[in-house]
């Protein structure tokens, strides 16, 4: 599982809810902890970017690095059922997630 992860990403999301005390995870559990082995074990800048928290975001022309929103999340959904960015408003802004279209 874990050349699998560094060779291709994560390619079935892990299934979490709410839970009193932030997260619980519903299915997944052993793709989380292959996952968590790899953060760990990360050496390089570029291996601890891969393995971060943190998500390349597109804003307008600008790319940023970090925890996508709510409204980013809406706002990737809406590019990839196809509405261009003129097309798209969320107050308070939003961006792109990168790496989520195929």
């Amino acid at each position: 599982m874990l050349a699998i992860f560094r060779d291709q990403g994560l390619l079935n999301p892990i299934l979490v809810r709410r839970a009193e005390k932030g997260c619980e995870v519903i299915s997944g559990h052993r793709r989380l902890a292959a996952y968590r082995r790899l953060q760990f074990a990360a050496k390089t800048k570029a291996e601890k970017q891969k393995y971060g928290a943190s998500t390349e975001i597109r804003n307008g022309e600008q790319i940023v690095r970090r925890q996508p929103t709510s409204a980013d999340i809406i706002h990737t959904a809406l590019k990839v059922m196809g509405l261009g960015d003129p097309d798209i408003f969320i107050p308070g802004g939003s961006g792109e997630i990168l790496g989520l279209r195929a």
